[in-house]
């Protein structure tokens, strides 16, 4: 399971939310991803690069603000994430 955060700013709320998924419990093997979108909030940034190093999360640091649909479709082409719940049987 793959759990998909993206971030551009709003430093205490992303960081309620990411804590919160943090402490939730999971029984089956999960990654959670961080796509930092290249925010204007130096500390959130840091502050992801921290979690990253203690391998809490995955980080993914755009270099420029993509937005959040073209976002969105870069990662429905990604195998590796389901970001739209299961594929019909």
């Amino acid at each position: 399971i793959d759990i998909v955060v993206p971030v551009y700013g709003g430093m205490a709320a992303t960081q309620r939310c990411i804590e919160s998924v943090l402490a939730a419990p999971c029984a089956e093997p999960h990654e959670v991803v961080v796509v930092d979108d290249a925010s204007l909030e130096p500390a959130l940034s840091a502050w992801l690069r921290v979690l990253a190093q203690e391998s809490r999360i995955t980080l993914r640091a755009h270099a420029s603000n993509l937005g959040f649909v073209a976002w969105l479709a870069t990662k429905r082409g990604d195998a590796d994430a389901n970001l739209f719940g299961p594929s019909p049987a």
